[in-house]
């Protein structure tokens, strides 16, 4: 049955049903978008002015009329409900109530403002009675929150058209709404996104001009006390130290594209996790020492998992290194392991600063960090916990933090599936061999193709000195001429050349059966998994990331043209 307005309404226009022979009814009219239905009104006589029966054949229009009206009034997707004007809804259609969570029946016993959240309502009642004196017959749009039957809140675009006799008089308001909580929501998760990203771009240069500023310190004590043995001890360790900070935090940053783009390759093998926890106490036992904290573990039974050694033990010192930079000295930090269930589960306990509430869920997010002091003087860039939950994820396990609140310690949690009896283990990677020594058995020629001067020069050094025979080229047209000409055992080129990339180089020089023998390794700051895979497509036999493991180089070297 099509909507009926009752005969005596509270704080109703008593001209809305001025006359029996007249009679209200609403024609629906889309706009171009097809996805607002705006209503009008038209008065027709379907009687005599005396107030005579009216004609049966006008009655069946009026009738069809409505009946059309309803169904176009049900069916429409478009959320659209019927309000009279002293704010009580009359009707809505099933895209609406589906939006609200009312029944008709509940919403008919309801006013407009009833779905406003209270800090809303005054605003909603002035745009009412805005929408209830303009002549005009376009459409007042607004957007607020609307409360759900449920609680939950739903921001909604509405849009409110007074519908008017032929006196001018108000009948109906037809109130259209379309609800856009998930794009405001995905607007302020952006919004918060790019703060944290500010933030941490902000952080980062803070974190990388602090060992540059180290080096420098160091450089010009070097300068102005060359002859001192001492002071040239201790500018080495200033380098070495600052430059292995900078590594790490380049090797983060790495990491976390890796694992976000999922780009991370994993050498399974069935591992006992008791191993890789050794090796990460081992790894952090000097910083436990500095800060004199205790380290409490008890005996660990047999925890074995499907895992890749290195990317596992890269987790807990990452977990580790995180206990330990938020336990204030004399505090303790206490690992634990057990199996549950068809888990491993380890955690790592601290008596630190713990974690707000708010912030449980957080931490494990790229760019979320825990307030921490403006002194920073624990360094890092704070994404080690999102490396932490992708690798584990990576291994089909979870990771969860808990804590109970400020300055009173903080737990993280690993869970990994125990290892199944029917899994297989992979094949290891195999690398060069591990044997370092100062020098070769045997004079190498090498030759250095590299765009950065001092790169260049220092390399050229370090390989002399291991009784290399090198020549160095700053391009890789120049680079070619030399090789050609030249003819060495082993070449160090950087990928990207100006002239003719490290790609490029080697397809030609692979071509040439002079360089049949000879071994070509990748020198280059793309260090992501791709990076690796496509110089060796393209005939490089080793990919190494700047900065440059010199000792690994001279492995390979060693492996290749000497023997070991």
């Amino acid at each position: 049955m099509p909507p009926k307005i009752p005969k005596e309404t509270k704080r109703s226009n008593p001209q809305v049903m001025r006359n029996q022979g007249e009679h209200p009814s609403l024609i629906l009219g889309s706009k171009e978008n097809g996805a607002v239905l705006k209503a009008r009104s038209r008065t027709r006589l379907v009687g005599d002015s005396k107030g005579s029966k009216p004609k049966p054949e006008v009655t069946k229009v009026v009738r069809r009329a409505e009946v059309d009206f309803r169904r176009i009034f049900s069916a429409t997707s478009a959320a659209v409900a019927i309000v009279l004007p002293d704010g009580r809804f009359l009707d809505a259609n099933a895209a609406y109530l589906n939006l609200i969570g009312y029944s008709r029946e509940e919403l008919l016993g309801m006013e407009y403002t009833d779905l406003i959240e209270s800090g809303n309502q005054q605003e909603t009642e002035e745009c009412f009675s805005k929408c209830m004196k303009s002549e005009e017959s376009d459409s007042l749009r607004s957007e607020k929150p609307y409360v759900r039957k449920t609680g939950e809140v739903a921001w909604c675009e509405s849009s409110a058209s007074a519908i008017r006799d032929d006196l001018g008089n108000v009948m109906y308001v037809i109130n259209h709404l379309h609800d856009v909580t998930f794009r405001n929501r995905a607007v302020l998760e952006a919004a918060e996104a790019r703060e944290r990203k500010n933030e941490f771009l902000a952080m980062l240069g803070h974190e990388l001009r602090n060992p540059l500023n180290a080096i420098r310190h160091a450089l010009q004590v070097s300068m102005e006390s060359h002859d001192d043995p001492y002071m040239m001890d201790w500018t080495c360790g200033v380098l070495n130290r600052q430059c292995l900070q900078l590594t790490r935090m380049v090797d983060d940053l790495l990491d976390v594209a890796r694992v976000n783009m999922r780009d991370s390759d994993l050498s399974l093998d069935r591992l006992d996790l008791r191993l890789v926890l050794a090796r990460a106490q081992t790894a952090v036992r000097h910083l436990l020492n500095e800060r004199g904290l205790n380290f409490i573990s008890n005996d660990l039974p047999a925890l074995i998992v499907y895992g890749d050694e290195v990317r596992l033990e890269q987790v807990f010192v990452n977990l580790l290194h995180n206990a330990i930079k938020f336990t204030p000295e004399g505090g303790f930090i206490r690992l634990t392991g057990a199996r549950e269930g068809t888990e491993i589960a380890v955690s790592i306990a601290d008596s630190g600063i713990g974690i707000a509430p708010e912030m449980v869920e957080q931490i494990f997010e790229l760019f979320r960090q825990v307030s921490v002091p403006l002194a920073r003087s624990q360094g890092g860039l704070g994404i080690g916990l999102t490396v932490v939950k992708s690798l584990v994820e990576m291994h089909g396990g979870s990771v969860a933090a808990s804590s109970l609140g400020f300055m009173k310690g903080a737990k993280i949690t690993v869970r990994l599936p125990e290892l199944n009896s029917t899994q297989k283990a992979g094949n290891k990677r195999k690398g060069p061999p591990s044997v370092l020594r100062r020098g070769l058995l045997r004079t190498v020629r090498v030759l250095v193709v590299e765009d950065n001067a001092d790169t260049a020069e220092g390399l050229r050094r370090l390989l002399v000195g291991r009784n290399c025979e090198v020549r160095v080229a700053k391009d890789g047209l120049s680079g070619m001429r030399i090789a050609r000409k030249f003819l060495p055992e082993v070449l160090l080129l950087d990928l990207g050349l100006p002239g003719l990339d490290g790609y490029q180089m080697v397809k030609q020089l692979r071509a040439d059966p002079k360089f049949i023998d000879s071994l070509f390794i990748a020198v280059s700051g793309y260090a992501q998994e791709a990076d690796r895979t496509r110089a060796l497509e393209a005939g490089f036999e080793y990919h190494c990331a700047k900065p440059l493991d010199f000792q690994y180089l001279i492995s390979v070297i060693r492996a290749k043209c000497v023997g070991t």
